[in-house]
Formats: structure tokens, C-alpha cells, sequence
């Protein structure tokens, strides 16, 4: 399985298609919540995604492409194959 951290923008968006592209992104296997290594939750930055699965960095592209499609807005799609993650001060969700 590979970790891949997702970057979606969208342009001159509006908050409805920030919903479609969030519900589009969760149906096709993202989230926006990662796990540390003590098992707490984080909500990652608006924007940002994350997936594991068994699809390289090319085939997660196409689905995030699909995702921010949806919206119909024109959009940017940065995909990265995740090995260690850090981060600092993002929003703890338990």
C-alpha cells in the first residue's frame, strides 16, 4: 500500500464547491484527517488530502483530478508519495 499526501486547489471557488469537492474526494477514498504515531487525530490543512492505497502517484492524480472536476471550477492537483510526515499545530480532532 502507498501513503500519498494530495494538494487540491481550486479557482475562484465558492464555499459549495468546496463541499463538492470534499464529499467527491471522501467518496473516491481521501480524507483530511491523519493519524500520528500515538493513534491521535488531525485535521489537515484545507487543501490538503490524504489516501493509502495500492495506486501510484499517477493513478491517485486521476482520481483527485476527478474530484476537483466535479466542482467544475478549473483546478491544481500536486500529488506526493508520502514516506515520514511531520507537522506542526494543525487542529487535533480527539
Amino acid at each position: 500500500m502507498h501513503r500519498h499526501t494530495v494538494r487540491i486547489v481550486l479557482y475562484e471557488a465558492t464555499m459549495p464547491d468546496y463541499l463538492t469537492l470534499y464529499a467527491e474526494a471522501e467518496r473516491l477514498g481521501f480524507t483530511d484527517v491523519i493519524v500520528a504515531d500515538d493513534g491521535r487525530l488531525y485535521k489537515m490543512p484545507p487543501g490538503e488530502y490524504d489516501i493509502v492505497s495500492p495506486l501510484n502517484a499517477f493513478a491517485v492524480r486521476e482520481l483527485a483530478q476527478m474530484a476537483a472536476s466535479a466542482t467544475g471550477r478549473n483546478n491544481a492537483v500536486l500529488v506526493t508519495e508520502a514516506g515520514i510526515r511531520t507537522w506542526f499545530n494543525l487542529l487535533p480532532l480527539n
